[in-house]
């Protein structure tokens, strides 16, 4: 990580009544990248229906990212990165809820208080 920059956390969670989550940087020009570092399917997952999340980018390519089943595997360990870019995930089979969690990259660290870091990832996303 460069000297001027700073990161912070990003969660979200897909189920059925929100199956679909967004990630915009070209939004904010604070935001440099999002880094998607894992899935975890959560409790109350039913163990016999598996549970995709599917990932569409800015070109409309869609690309399965995580296939999870709660009696078979419960964690996906991946290393995403979004520069520049628009990206959609989507929970596609299953009823989750499914955790996506990783990280937001901040551009100018220093210059950026504890109060607005959480302006800046309200408005990265």
């Amino acid at each position: 990580m460069d000297l001027d920059e700073s990161k912070i956390f990003f969660g979200i969670t897909l189920r059925p009544d929100r199956a679909v989550a967004y990630w915009n940087l070209s939004k904010d020009e604070d935001c440099r990248k999002l880094v998607i570092s894992r899935m975890v399917l959560g409790a109350g997952a039913n163990e016999d229906e598996y549970n995709v999340v599917e990932l569409k980018t800015a070109e409309d390519d869609v690309i399965p990212i995580a296939s999870l089943k709660a009696d078979e595997n419960r964690v996906a360990i991946l290393d995403l990165e979004f520069f520049d870019s628009e990206v959609e995930f989507t929970l596609t089979a299953g009823s989750g809820p499914i955790n996506i969690l990783g990280h937001i990259v901040l551009y100018e660290a220093e210059n950026i208080s504890e109060m607005e870091k959480s302006d800046f990832s309200s408005r990265c996303l």
